[in-house]
């Protein structure tokens, strides 16, 4: 290959607390934006709302705990809302190639892979 004179870059973020940090509010704008039908967001709504955790260490519980942002990690539905989410920048790249990892799911410029 021969060598045109372009540029490579990289930038390596971790993401990872970024997953516990989502908007459900914006979240569900964006999917609106991108025009998911009402029975979609309303559905993606009740899988955000009210999730409760609770922790368990050496056989005692904590109390219940309510969160109101994130998405779930190690599911796929949690990474692709996670993908869509920030899936705005993508279009602001122009020229380049990007590639996407969360929870090991790459995303490219325009496709799931």
């Amino acid at each position: 290959m021969k060598d045109t004179g372009g540029f490579a870059g990289a930038l390596l973020m971790d993401l990872s607390t970024a997953f516990d940090c989502l908007n459900h509010g914006l979240l569900l704008a964006t999917l609106n934006a991108y025009d998911f039908g009402r029975c979609a967001l309303k559905l993606f709504h009740s899988y955000l709302s009210n999730r409760r955790e609770r922790v368990t260490i050496n056989g005692s519980y904590s109390t219940w705990g309510e969160y109101n942002l994130g998405v779930p990690r190690g599911l796929v539905l949690g990474s692709l809302l996670f993908n869509t989410y920030i899936a705005n920048i993508f279009y602001q790249m122009n020229g380049t190639n990007i590639c996407n990892y969360a929870d090991d799911a790459l995303y490219t410029n325009d496709r799931a892979v």
